[in-house]
């Protein structure tokens, strides 16, 4: 397995790089470095001889030229924009990136002669908000942000190319991932930052709204098995199935450092459009696929809270 990588250097990216690296030929990690990337994410396997980095745009049509040179025989696409309020301030990144970006590579894999299958690793947000229950694979599809929208469009495209062109792509929908790495502009290392300098911790609204979060090496070991092992054309939902509001997980932050912190929490003005919950149904890649989550919130969030803290 030659593995072609998109966005290896974000939070996602390279925790699937560093489970991933033992058990193939050779990976290739391509990414533009814009400011969700970060290099130091992979510094203990860089001098791995079965990886290779190569800095470019998955808009760039010399990403054929990458898939060709190494013979890559699978991709898993993570690169993209994903930051909700980024999307709604300055939507024609997201479209350009997300969108764009993904029919280019859709475009060079089936160019390509030595592909055998690409994973597109969307988000639970394609669903948009629901009242209850949990959302499974076979959803309607409603995005509330162009974050959201503009994932969901390259799911479009993906499933476009295997009916018409009979690519063997799969698609996962993961919730909401936490772990060492991850971009500080995401909720939990806010919170967790926030307390470290005793400034005030930001909630939207009133905190009611719902996710589910899962611990990143949970995701990334769905993410391997849906890759190997998915059917052509199949969509995988990724979760927990233990959502929990937002105020809760964030009193429980401040509860495991020390209960005090609970003075810093501090409720401003609720994002437009804010979706009220978000509930993935990961029956499917369960029952089909034997994955399960290792890790709980309890068993999962010391450890994050330690790597952020002694930063």
């Amino acid at each position: 397995m030659n593995l072609l990588v998109t966005g290896g250097l974000g939070f996602i990216g390279s925790h699937f790089i560093r489970h991933a690296i033992d058990h193939v030929d050779a990976i290739i990690n391509l990414d533009s470095i814009t400011y969700a990337a970060n290099k130091d994410n992979l510094t203990d396997i860089a001098t791995n001889t079965k990886y290779h980095f190569v800095q470019m745009d998955v808009n760039d049509p010399a990403i054929g030229d990458v898939i060709n040179h190494h013979a890559i025989t699978e991709v898993i696409h993570f690169a993209a924009e994903s930051h909700v309020d980024r999307s709604i301030h300055n939507p024609d990144i997201f479209i350009t990136s997300n969108i764009n970006g993904t029919h280019n590579l859709l475009k060079a894999v089936r160019a390509s002669k030595s592909v055998r299958r690409l994973l597109y690793v969307s988000t639970d947000e394609v669903y948009g908000s629901i009242d209850k229950g949990f959302s499974p694979e076979t959803a309607m599809l409603k995005p509330s942000s162009p974050y959201s929208a503009s994932k969901a469009a390259g799911e479009m495209l993906v499933m476009a190319y295997h009916r018409t062109y009979g690519l063997h792509t799969i698609i996962t929908r993961s919730s909401n991932n936490y772990g060492s790495h991850q971009y500080p502009e995401k909720l939990i290392p806010v919170v967790i930052r926030s307390i470290k300098r005793a400034k005030r911790i930001p909630v939207y609204g009133k905190g009611v709204n719902v996710r589910d979060w899962m611990h990143v090496s949970d995701n990334v070991r769905g993410l391997w098995v849906a890759l190997c092992h998915g059917p052509a054309g199949s969509v995988y939902n990724i979760s927990s199935m233990k959502p929990c509001a937002n105020i809760d997980l964030i009193y429980g932050l401040c509860d495991l450092i020390d209960p005090i912190n609970r003075q810093l929490v501090h409720f401003v003005k609720d994002r437009e459009g804010h979706d009220t919950r978000y509930a993935p149904d990961s029956s499917k890649i369960r029952s089909q696929l034997g994955w399960c989550p290792l890790q709980s919130m309890a068993s999962g969030l010391p450890g994050v809270i330690k790597w952020y803290m002694a930063r």
